[in-house]
């Protein structure tokens, strides 16, 4: 049997509810023991999935499960759950248990939702999609690689999220100095940036402008500032000798501990934000004070002693 369409008169009666079809690329992700689907920046919806060898070999064998080819992979997706997909968002009516191998090559099929569900980021789960934005920001930030940016994007990546770029100290998704050592003077330039400034800071317009197909947030503001780390002050903290005896011989563990007086100084330089007309950057002067941090942390050496008797 082939492929049936809904007839295009009942469609014309809602016209102004309902998306016209949609066209573009297919993105898949799981989440939640859901297969979600998006095309191009619409999201389509979800279909229960087996996504591990156990689940889909129980399926397999009491025949719950289809398997569906979507860009050159095959998902095993629970075949009831299918169906109710494919009814609700193809052009298709008739889908049904028998007929239903007409439409495992899902790439081939028409999209057409019966309703505007937003985009896939707002219906994966906030940890699905800030690990897509840690790895759509290394993607980019590490190694230009904007192809496979584009792909985390559909996928569902946050957008509006902010991250750290760190002079020769790598990205940080929490605070200027995470990660970093308290024991180190350090000197860096750095800047907080969403994947939608990055881009417009290292000037490709053009895919500042597919995150903006996708919903990214145009008057995000971002900064740069100067960083250093100062070690300001050393004083002695104090030894500690742990002995330990053998018939033979005693073995001294001396810990010695020296007291570091850091400072961490940040200088503000600049806010920035993107001009969604034509993605260039908005530079703005941060007259902000800078800021000073004293703290003082303690190093630690050990050195042992074999002392024969």
């Amino acid at each position: 049997m082939g492929m049936s369409t809904r007839p295009t008169s009942s469609r014309a009666l809602n016209l102004h509810a309902q998306p016209a079809a949609v066209k573009g690329k297919v993105f898949t992700t799981v989440d939640n023991g859901k297969l979600h689907v998006a095309v191009g920046n619409r999201y389509v919806g979800a279909i229960d999935s087996y996504n591990n060898c156990v689940s889909r070999f129980v399926a397999n064998l009491f025949g719950w499960s289809e398997q569906v080819a979507i860009n050159g992979k095959v998902r095993h997706v629970e075949r009831e759950e299918y169906i109710r997909f494919l009814n609700e968002n193809t052009v298709y009516n008739d889908v049904c248990a028998d007929n239903i191998k007409n439409y495992v090559d899902f790439n081939a099929l028409k999209i057409e939702p019966m309703e505007d569900k937003g985009t896939m980021r707002q219906n994966i789960s906030q940890y699905k999609a800030n690990y897509l934005f840690q790895k759509l920001a290394s993607a980019i930030v590490d190694k230009a690689d904007y192809e496979k940016a584009k792909k985390l994007v559909g996928k569902g990546a946050d957008l509006d999220r902010f991250f750290w770029v760190r002079e020769g100290q790598g990205i940080s998704f929490t605070t200027l100095t995470a990660g970093l050592s308290k024991k180190n003077a350090l000197e860096f330039q750095a800047g907080r940036y969403t994947p939608l400034l990055y881009a417009a800071v290292v000037n490709n317009k053009s895919f500042a402008e597919y995150l903006d197909s996708f919903g990214a947030d145009c008057s995000a503001q971002g900064e740069t500032l100067k960083f250093k780390r100062k070690i300001v002050g050393v004083s002695p903290g104090g030894t500690v000798v742990r002995t330990t005896e053998s018939d033979s011989h005693i073995q001294q563990r001396v810990e010695t501990s020296t007291i570091l007086d850091m400072q961490d100084i940040t200088v503000p330089q600049y806010y920035i934000q993107c001009n969604p007309d034509d993605y260039s950057v908005l530079w703005t002067e941060n007259r902000e004070p800078k800021i000073i941090n004293n703290y003082d942390c303690s190093q630690v050496r050990y050195s042992t002693n074999l002392i024969r008797k």
